[in-house]
């Protein structure tokens, strides 16, 4: 993966945000644009099996990686906590299983994007989220007054939802419901209809829950003939790049 990351002119980077340790790679074209798309990796190698969890959760077909190259202008490629990289919340399992989603995580994804604000000058972010990174976008949209825009592509944001769709344990995440930023984000949600991990059904769901409790738009683009693994690609040309306002 890091020989495809320098290959499409990527710099690798990393990013200290509280206890974590996130693996970045950077491609910054020295464009005048204070407009940053920031792209977030899926939940990578989290599970062996249904009910054996992996030791590493560095995935093996780092989708999100496809995506930030498939972006034309600037773009930063974040990881999830352990992948690529390790720290000492690493010696446990549990921050890309049940706690991937957890309060420390998220609040590590907004300093790092604090981080960054403060290193290349730009005023605001558009992000794109693979799989569960969605949900940490939707988390960070939620948080912050600087997100123009979210990209989910095969996404899991309703957490609950998607558990119980799974007959899964449930997997901690933050409740917006009494702390809603009502900044007007612009919300494209991709997924296929061949899927059988984030069904589109389950975004539907979560759209039509949206759209009592706020104005932000929400719009959704099912793909036929496509899955999970290789949504990104008919994807690509329906995301939100440049600013939607």
């Amino acid at each position: 993966m890091l020989s495809d990351l320098h290959q499409y002119r990527f710099e690798t980077a990393e990013y200290r945000a509280g206890d974590f340790n996130i693996f970045a790679a950077v491609r910054m074209n020295k464009s005048d644009s204070r407009i940053l798309h920031i792209v977030i990796e899926g939940d990578g190698y989290a599970w062996v099996g249904r009910y054996t969890k992996s030791d590493n959760p560095t995935p093996k077909d780092a989708v999100g990686v496809k995506i930030a190259n498939a972006i034309q202008g600037d773009v930063i490629y974040l990881a999830r906590p352990c992948q690529y990289i390790a720290s000492s919340v690493c010696e446990t399992n549990k921050y890309w299983t049940e706690e991937r989603f957890a309060p420390e995580v998220v609040r590590a994804y907004n300093n790092i994007l604090d981080q960054i604000k403060a290193n290349y000058g730009v005023s605001s972010f558009i992000i794109t989220g693979f799989s569960g990174g969605a949900r940490i976008a939707y988390d960070l949209s939620m948080m912050r007054g600087d997100i123009l825009a979210v990209n989910t592509v095969a996404g899991v944001i309703d957490v609950a939802a998607w558990t119980s769709y799974h007959d899964i344990s449930a997997v901690q995440a933050i409740d917006h419901q009494s702390s809603m930023n009502m900044a007007q984000v612009a919300y494209m949600h991709i997924c296929g209809q061949d899927e059988a991990i984030v069904p589109c059904y389950l975004h539907e769901k979560f759209i039509k829950q949206q759209s009592k409790k706020s104005d932000a738009v929400h719009n959704l683009v099912k793909i036929p003939n496509y899955s999970h693994s290789n949504l990104w690609a008919p994807a690509i040309k329906y995301l939100q790049i440049e600013n939607p306002q």
